[in-house]
């Protein structure tokens, strides 16, 4: 009986690395393939020249 506990255990602590690692995998993935676009397109750009140019026009 106390060998279905170990299996139990090692399945357990299998299941939660492979999630450990395909969360670690899939959010660098995402960001590398967000973050090219965001520099040179519509995220980065709009909010620095609105917020400098929001703060050059209302001073």
């Amino acid at each position: 009986m106390i060998w279905i506990y170990s299996v139990i255990g090692v399945l357990i602590g299998v299941l939660l690395i492979g999630l450990a690692i395909w969360l670690g995998m899939s959010p660098s993935l995402s960001e590398r393939k967000s973050w090219l676009p965001e520099p040179s397109g519509n995220s980065v750009e709009p909010n620095d020249s609105s917020i400098a140019g929001q703060g050059s026009d209302l001073a």
